[in-house]
């Protein structure tokens, strides 16, 4: 069950901040390749999405059923490794295999557009999220988030 209250906060965060410049809450993990600045351009209800614009210029819709399944399925102490590398081949227990995982189930496409890194950009922004390491399937420390300890 996804916790309302929490998407309610998110989604009343990205109206508040329409139009303002961001920086990734996921370059504390200072990788190589740094995560662009990016400002949330539009929250549209009635098409049940959002469209975060990156500093490139590119455009991505990011529709209400992700960010909910996102808030769901990091609802929990531990952290839950991100799945922010550049693959299609992403773990269930990561947050981008579980999008992907439900989008492919939804569309029948073999591919998917990668969320997860922005998803969880804009929840540690809003306060419901932080950042940390998570141990993968295979036992490596990855990039990890978990729900705002002050949330539970």
């Amino acid at each position: 069950m996804v916790p309302l209250d929490k998407f309610k906060i998110l989604i009343d965060f990205l109206k508040d901040n329409i139009g303002i410049e961001f920086e990734s809450p996921r370059r504390v993990f200072q990788r190589k390749r740094v995560p662009q600045n990016f400002n949330v351009i539009d929250v549209d209800s009635s098409m049940n999405r959002i469209k975060v614009q990156f500093q490139s210029g590119t455009i991505l819709p990011i529709e209400y059923w992700r960010l909910k399944e996102a808030i769901s399925f990091i609802d929990s102490p531990n952290f839950i490794p991100i799945g922010s590398s550049i693959s299609e081949n992403y773990h269930l227990n990561s947050i981008e295999g579980k999008l992907k995982e439900i989008a492919k189930a939804k569309s029948g496409k073999s591919t998917d557009t990668k969320t997860a890194p922005h998803i969880i950009d804009l929840l540690v922004l809003s306060g419901i999220v932080e950042l940390g390491k998570a141990i993968s399937d295979n036992g490596r420390k990855v990039d990890g988030a978990r729900l705002n300890q002050g949330n539970y």
